[in-house]
């Protein structure tokens, strides 16, 4: 019997918490899927771990590369791999070998798409985990819906403004609407890529529950991607912005070679890939200066709460300022009446 879902699983070594990762998978309520895990020449156990989950469930397949390929290679060798053991699999889906599912998490998407045709993809709420499984208190809960939106390159804005690429790609697919756009690309970024042109294809759908914990160890720069997706050193473009090479690689598929037939539909959108990724690249540096000045004015603003008038102004939000700067202000007001306190 076929199974409705199939779980791709790139692996590099993941000890100490692959086998809590993937141990969450096979726990799953919704036990209709086959999860296929490719291990990409790890040196620390990950493989072995693998085959003992293999050898106990029938419903696990392992691969293993005899040399390493990369983080972006051995996950398109995983999505392949996964096509070819479950090729009639209705759903498709990617996972890590270092977080953690909610035992409802598949059965929540699933659902989640079945009742909406329209949608090709499914994710939940999710929250982030350090190294030793605490929650990261100070990051929130992100919001990203298209449902309802009918018009291909609105839904397309949509989307991209919402979009956390990390946490999304790791959601349900369709299984038919991942084939026509293809897997991951050799860019920087091909997460956003590939969701950008899913979008175009059909809704997305956020289940309002958290479902997934995405663990978090040190920052995911662009330079730990390079370095991470191609072992043997990144290709010169990839200095090129992440948000160029994509409109850059769209155009000439599309654009010029016809890949989808429609020229002119694919030179729109690396025009829209080209204006979407410049807007998020202002609005980001704008963000981050606005946390610099924020940070330089942490100190003379709480001197200042010291001052009733000051204090006043702040309680009655009488300043002309965006929602989370007035948070702001209202926690340094709250710390600094507290340290007179003591």
């Amino acid at each position: 019997m076929r199974p409705r879902v199939v779980i791709a699983v790139p692996l590099h070594n993941g000890q100490p918490h692959v086998a809590a990762a993937l141990g969450s998978l096979l726990a799953q309520t919704e036990r209709d899927f086959r999860l296929v895990l490719v291990d990409d020449a790890s040196t620390d156990g990950t493989a072995d771990t693998a085959q003992e989950l293999a050898a106990a469930d029938d419903r696990v397949v392992v691969h293993r590369n005899p040399s390493r390929l990369g983080m972006l290679e051995n996950t398109r060798r995983a999505w392949a791999l996964a096509r070819a053991e479950a090729p009639e699999a209705e759903f498709v889906a990617l996972a890590s070998d270092h977080d953690r599912w909610h035992p409802d998490w598949l059965a929540d998407l699933v659902a989640a798409l079945d009742a909406n045709p329209r949608a090709v993809l499914a994710y939940p709420q999710t929250a982030r985990i350090d190294a030793a499984d605490a929650r990261v208190p100070a990051l929130k809960t992100w919001r990203c819906d298209t449902a309802g939106e009918r018009d291909p390159l609105r839904r397309l804005r949509r989307a991209y403004r919402c979009m956390v690429a990390g946490d999304m790609i790791y959601g349900l697919m369709r299984a038919d609407a991942l084939a026509r756009v293809g897997v991951y690309r050799s860019v920087l970024v091909p997460d956003r890529l590939l969701l950008s042109q899913l979008a175009l294809l059909g809704e997305f759908v956020q289940v309002p529950r958290v479902r997934w914990e995405r663990r978090f160890v040190g920052l995911a720069d662009l330079e730990r991607q390079r370095r991470a997706f191609w072992p043997d050193g990144a290709p010169a473009y990839t200095r090129v912005p992440w948000w160029v090479t994509h409109a850059a690689l769209v155009a000439w598929e599309q654009g010029v070679l016809g890949t989808c037939g429609d020229r002119r539909a694919g030179a729109r959108l690396a025009a829209e890939l080209l204006a979407a990724g410049a807007r998020l690249r202002i609005v980001r540096r704008a963000q981050r200066v606005r946390l610099r000045v924020g940070r330089a004015l942490e100190r003379p603003v709480r001197a200042a709460c010291a001052l009733r008038p000051v204090r006043e102004v702040i309680r009655r939000r009488a300043l002309p300022v965006p929602g989370d700067t007035q948070r702001v202000l209202e926690r340094l007001l709250a710390e600094s009446q507290d340290e007179r306190a003591r």
